[in-house]
C-alpha cells in the first residue's frame, strides 16, 4: 500500500482507496510520493542518482471531475470551472494557452489511450480567482471534486496520457520535468506505466 508521502522503495505498489479506480503498479529506486491530494490525485516525484530533491520531475495520475474553459472579460482571461466533455482530448487540443502536438495512440494497463506532448502559455491579463496558484506562471486546467486544482506552468515540458474511461472514471496521466531533462525522464515514466493494473488492490 501506498505511504501519504515521502520515499519510496522499489517494489510494487497499490493505490487501494487512496485513489479511484484503483490500481497497482511496480517502482525502481528514485521515486517518493508527493503531498497527498485524496482519492483523485495521485502525484509521484522522482529523484535522479546524485540530486536530492525531484527538480520539477513528476507523474501525476487525476481523477477529472471539472476542466476550467478560459474567456476573455474585458482586459482579464479567466478561467470558469465546466465539467469534464465527454471528448477531453479533442478539449486539450482546442485549448488556446496550450500548444498540443498531434495525438498518438498509447497503451496504459491493457486501455487503450492517446497521448500527446504540450507547452504552456500563461495569457497576459490573467487573473488568478482561485486565490492559490503557482510560484511560477501558470494556468488552471481541471478540478478533481475535492477542492484540489491542478496547474501547468510555463516551466518545462507535458505530455498528457489519456486511457478511456476506467470504470467510468476520466483518468489523466500527466508527465511533467524541465525541458532538458524531459527526454531522459519519459523511459522512466514508460517503465511504471508499463507496469500498471487497473482494478488491483
Amino acid at each position: 500500500m501506498l505511504p501519504r508521502e515521502g520515499t519510496l522503495s522499489a517494489g510494487r505498489y497499490s493505490t487501494g482507496k487512496g485513489f479511484e479506480p484503483t490500481f497497482s503498479f511496480e517502482l525502481g529506486e528514485g521515486w517518493l510520493m508527493l503531498r497527498p491530494s485524496g482519492h483523485r490525485s495521485l502525484k509521484l516525484g522522482y529523484v535522479a542518482p546524485g540530486q536530492e530533491v525531484a527538480q520539477g520531475k513528476g507523474l501525476r495520475f487525476l481523477n477529472v471531475r471539472e476542466v476550467f474553459e478560459p474567456h476573455k472579460q474585458g482586459g482579464d482571461v479567466l478561467f470558469e470551472a465546466k465539467p469534464v466533455p465527454k471528448d477531453l482530448v479533442a478539449w486539450l487540443q482546442r485549448h488556446p494557452y496550450l500548444g498540443t502536438e498531434e495525438p498518438e495512440p498509447a497503451d496504459v494497463g491493457g486501455v487503450p489511450a492517446k497521448q500527446f506532448g504540450a507547452d504552456v502559455a500563461v495569457p497576459e491579463g490573467y487573473r488568478n480567482i482561485e486565490g492559490d496558484g503557482c510560484a511560477v506562471p501558470c494556468i488552471p486546467l481541471f478540478r478533481l471534486g475535492n477542492g484540489s486544482v491542478t496547474y501547468v506552468t510555463e516551466e518545462g515540458k507535458n505530455r498528457f496520457i489519456l486511457p478511456r474511461d476506467i470504470e467510468g472514471e476520466t483518468v489523466t496521466i500527466l508527465v511533467s520535468a524541465p525541458a532538458d531533462r524531459f527526454e531522459e525522464f519519459l523511459p522512466k515514466v514508460q517503465k511504471v506505466l508499463d507496469t500498471v493494473k487497473w482494478g488491483v488492490s
